[in-house]
């Protein structure tokens, strides 16, 4: 993908197919309960949701016929044992009652991590492959840090294998509920680039989990600058992950592993995680690496696949609950397709286009 080559196993890690989303927001209109249809305000009332927990099922059950004519909106989390709602509209106290027929019902907009020892309301199946690749560092003697750390579900991983950890996060409520799930981390009220900027110590390992507009300019740039030995990036975009990895595999890493998780069978959605690992100095090209990471952010190169697996076939071929290696019998013959259309590349007789082979195998 985004001309970048990776000839090692890919894994595809999936869960189970269905009762396995433990939040779920609903929509409550004249006491009907369901969702909005797609792209409208219009409701589709259920019964129950095949993709949802038991848990959930359950407390949908309770308020069916109960809510007389309200219209609400409601966010309910469980871990199968508690119960937590976050209610966004005002709602009377009925929907609790009914709830409390279901379990302990908690009233908060912090995701909790005491009620069921040291689990997260969030799926934690994404750490699966993350934490493989941090066996190498329970010496307890490194710093890691956690980039667009949320609430805290990679930090409080980290927190256990490294002695210091980093965990930047820049929305106000996530960086509340962060400070409350993880406490033995620095935590750090900001934008991950704001951090990155100001970052002098070298970690032992950066970890980041962007959103889907992905890493951006500005924070491959620092990355690149810092140069930690070992980045793992959790990416839920295929097209802006192939645009930063251009960017960092131009600045002296390589891909040591890709992992694909279906957190979310039934849909499109899936994460890749990447694992990269510094390249010895004998081995860096020679032209400046903050130039070359510039230049691939402005003059993306047609994208040719050469290690990809299916979608699909991760999902059907693959048991809920297992990790499954794809050999490359099984992937697809390579294509090519140019994620750079309408993009200006540097002028023919530049100095960057005649160093363009660091962009080649």
């Amino acid at each position: 993908m985004g001309k970048i080559e990776f000839d090692g196993e890919i894994e595809a890690v999936t869960g189970e197919p269905w009762a396995y989303r433990n939040r779920v927001q609903l929509h409550i209109q004249d006491g009907a309960i369901g969702y909005f249809e797609h792209g409208s305000h219009k409701l589709c009332a259920i019964d129950q949701c095949p993709i949802v927990s038991p848990a959930l099922n359950g407390a949908i059950a309770k308020l069916q016929g109960n809510l007389g004519r309200l219209s609400a909106t409601v966010e309910l989390f469980t871990n199968e044992t508690d119960m937590q709602v976050n209610v966004l509209d005002r709602v009377p106290q009925s929907i609790y009652r009914y709830l409390n027929r279901s379990g302990p019902v908690r009233r908060s907009n912090m995701m909790d991590s005491s009620s069921a020892g040291n689990s997260f309301l969030s799926s934690e199946s994404i750490f699966g492959p993350t934490a493989g690749g941090l066996r190498d560092w329970r010496s307890r003697r490194a710093f890691a840090v956690d980039l667009y750390a949320g609430v805290g579900l990679f930090a409080a991983r980290l927190a256990e294998r490294f002695q210091k950890v980093a965990a930047v996060e820049s929305s106000s409520s996530a960086f509340r509920d962060l400070e409350h799930n993880v406490q033995h981390v620095t935590a750090e009220n900001k934008t991950s680039e704001e951090y990155l900027t100001t970052l002098q110590e070298k970690p032992d390992l950066i970890l980041a989990d962007p959103p889907r507009a992905g890493l951006g300019k500005h924070a491959v740039r620092e990355l690149a600058r810092i140069h930690a030995p070992r980045l793992i990036i959790v990416s839920c975009d295929p097209a802006t992950l192939a645009r930063d990895l251009q960017g960092l595999l131009a600045t002296g890493y390589r891909i040591d592993k890709i992992t694909m998780v279906d957190l979310f069978p039934q849909t499109f959605h899936i994460e890749t995680v990447v694992h990269l690992v510094e390249l010895g100095l004998a081995s860096r090209r020679l032209a400046p690496l903050l130039l070359r990471a510039e230049c691939v952010y402005h003059c993306p190169a047609p994208l040719r696949i050469s290690s990809s697996v299916r979608f699909s076939r991760i999902a059907s071929a693959s048991r809920p609950g297992h990790n499954r290696s794809v050999d490359a019998s099984e992937r697809p013959a390579a294509s090519k397709t140019c994620l750079g259309a309408g993009l200006k590349r540097p002028p023919v007789n530049s100095e960057m286009d005649r160093s363009r082979n660091w962009l080649e195998p």
